[in-house]
């Protein structure tokens, strides 16, 4: 009868720690934390996977510089890791951009005209190269991924027969599977930033040549919200702050901070072509 009885608390034990596993979620302030970027951190047993979320805040590494305000500093303790290698794919016979990191574990990169997408350790997901039917092309920039599961990334595309290039800013989805694609006025060198609501910002140019580009603003789902033409944008990655103002340079040399809804907030002449913002804890 006692042995019925340790059995049946054991039992109970179980489903009680079953029922309160979600407790043991936790969420923690990161370095973003005055934005609102927060970090969750989950447990599973091996045998489980992380729930089918996208969202930015849940990302270890989303975009160039490792979120908005592109501080490069990661909340993450990487005092364990000694440098040996874990796995180097041998099918990429390419150059490739950085690399990004979604709310999964998914790591992808730009390599040629690819987007390339990895598990952790290193197996290759899928790659996306039909979108354009061709070879020609070549991706620039550093991925960006939103909370829409979506990953946008510049390419541009060669002629060869005319050697003309013609410009994109694309979409695909986690799983690989094309959104949407715009054609834009120049190369996009700088690599796209996500803004709270969504939106995705983004720059492009000519290499200086005047009214060669533009900065635009476009929905998740492919509509133009605004553009400031006739600017060029050569590597400089727009960073956002806590209240939504977009900063990012153009060759002439000149910075500016742009509201939301694309006006103009101000704007700084500096000496020569302007690199990717970093905004600090203070908003400087």
């Amino acid at each position: 009868m006692r042995k019925y009885a340790v059995i049946l608390f054991l039992l109970s034990f179980l489903l009680i720690l079953n029922t309160m596993a979600p407790l043991f979620m936790r969420s923690a302030k990161t370095a973003e934390g005055a934005e609102g970027w927060d970090e969750v951190y989950y447990d599973f047993s091996p045998s489980e996977t992380l729930p089918e979320t996208h969202s930015i805040s849940k990302a270890p590494w989303p975009m160039i510089g490792g979120g908005v305000r592109h501080t490069g500093r990661s909340p993450h303790d990487t005092s364990h890791v000694d440098g040996s290698l874990i796995r180097q794919p041998t099918n990429i016979n390419a150059a490739v951009t950085p690399a990004i990191i979604d709310g999964d574990g998914t790591v992808y990169i730009g390599a040629n005209q690819w987007i390339v997408a990895f598990t952790l350790d290193g197996r290759e997901r899928w790659r996306y190269p039909d979108m354009f039917d061709t070879t020609n092309g070549l991706i620039r920039t550093v991925p960006a991924v939103s909370s829409e599961g979506y990953i946008y990334y510049g390419m541009d595309v060669y002629n060869t027969t005319t050697w003309e290039d013609t410009y994109y800013f694309c979409a695909v989805d986690t799983s690989g599977n094309p959104k949407w694609k715009v054609e834009v006025p120049g190369t996009v060198r700088s690599s796209p930033a996500v803004g709270a609501d969504g939106t995705v910002y983004f720059g492009c140019g000519k290499g200086g040549e005047p009214g060669g580009g533009g900065f635009f603003a476009f929905t998740p789902q492919g509509v133009e919200k605004w553009n400031i033409s006739g600017v060029e944008v050569g590597y400089s990655s727009p960073a956002i702050d806590a209240g939504g103002t977009i900063y990012f340079g153009d060759w002439s040399g000149k910075l500016y901070a742009v509201k939301p809804d694309g006006s103009v907030r101000w704007s700084y002449q500096g000496s020569g072509p302007v690199g990717s913002p970093s905004i600090g804890d203070d908003g400087t």
